[in-house]
Formats: C-alpha cells, structure tokens, sequence
C-alpha cells in the first residue's frame, strides 16, 4: 500500500468544530435576534390593535391625563388596624350598606350596566 492514502477517514464535517469553539456567540445574537422580532412584533400589536391610542403616559396626552385623574370622590374602605368594638362594627356596616345601595343601584342585565355612567369612569 502507499504510505500517502490515509488509513483513518474522518467523518466529521469541519463546520460544527467552528460552532462549538463560538457557542457563546452564537447564543448571545441569537438571543439578542430573538428579542428584536418579539419587539417588534409586540409593537406591531400595539398600535394595530388600538392600545396606543388608550395610553395616556404618552407625551402627547398630558392634558388628557391631568383631566383623568380628577376623581369627585375616593372610598378610602374601612381601617384595617385598630381596635374591634361596637363602634367599628358600626362604622363597618354603614360603609356596607352604602357601597351594597350603589350596587344594587345598577340593573346588571340591562344594556347599561358597562356604560361609564355605572362603571363610575366619567
């Protein structure tokens, strides 16, 4: 036999050796190619689907966003330290019975139970 034919054949092909010494590398523009489609498909949702246009924490919405945050009245519930006597059952049950009439107010079968009047939005 000639001494110049190898006797030993690899099989390997050459490209995985150079995968495996870039393995960090690979993995980190991956990721980062990854993430850049979620943007942009996540923001491709947000203005498609119209929530854009609901978010007030855009520049653009200052004066609508001060005028949001005006609320006639704040129910601050009932104390949750303190001590437990008549008079905080009392205080407790008022507050119930007030919040049960607001309720019992809105027919919940009608077509304006999701109007912002009942929801208390305007």
């Amino acid at each position: 036999m000639p001494e110049d034919i190898p006797t030993v054949v690899s099989i390997e092909p050459a490209t995985p050796k150079h995968a495996k010494d870039h393995k960090l590398l690979i993995l980190v523009f991956t990721s980062v190619i990854l993430s850049l489609i979620m943007v942009v498909f996540s923001m491709f949702l947000y203005i498609n689907t119209g929530a854009s246009q609901l978010d007030l924490s855009r520049p653009g919405y200052v004066d609508i966003r001060s005028n949001s945050d005006e609320r006639p009245e704040r129910f601050e519930g009932f104390s949750a330290t303190g001590n437990l006597n008549k008079e905080a059952l009392d205080e407790f049950s008022t507050l119930y019975d007030k919040k049960l009439k607001e309720i019992e107010m809105v027919n919940a079968f009608s077509s304006d139970a999701l109007s912002t009047k009942s929801l208390r939005i305007q």
